[in-house]
């Protein structure tokens, strides 16, 4: 078991710091991490803790003609936010039967996520996503230890 893979939330579509970089880091004005009960798929974090760099923290995705030139760039610090944790159990097993005096038989069952457990990728960070963001689309890939669903492999080998 491990904990969730910290991200940073994201807007898109402005330039608050007028050095042509559109998106970046919103403001921070709120926790953004929910408790883990309150925590589910279509809805991961809070949010309402950020905003556009430049809007009223009531209207935290204002409008273009609403925002205000603020000259800089987002204030919330990276990796504040705490995606889905991992639960993965792995399994295998191996029996010999000796067939005759320099022969054997070996059988094997390797088990990936044995429990098939659901272990989900971090959700949608775009602010600027008023519909999708914080919630979670996919399962975590298999990729540096990140676990896959249920994998079962049987195996037969002869050693003589």
């Amino acid at each position: 078991m491990q904990s969730g893979q910290y991200f940073n939330p994201t807007f898109t579509g402005r330039d608050p710091s007028n050095t042509n970089t559109i998106g970046g880091r919103p403001d921070r004005i709120g926790a953004g991490n929910l408790p883990g009960g309150a925590r589910a798929i279509d809805r991961w974090f809070d949010a309402s803790a950020f905003k556009i760099p430049g809007c009223p923290d009531t209207n935290p995705i204002c409008p273009e003609s609403v925002r205000t030139n603020v000259g800089r760039f987002g204030n919330s610090a990276l990796n504040v936010l705490e995606g889905p944790g991992i639960a993965n159990l792995d399994f295998a097993l191996g029996k010999y039967f000796n067939l005759r005096e320099n022969a054997r038989l070996q059988f094997r069952l390797i088990m990936v996520n044995a429990l098939n457990h659901p272990n989900f990728a971090v959700p949608r960070a775009n602010i600027s996503s008023t519909g999708t963001v914080g919630t979670i689309n996919s399962m975590a890939r298999v990729l540096n230890g990140e676990p896959a669903t249920r994998e079962v492999n049987l195996g037969l080998r002869l050693e003589f």
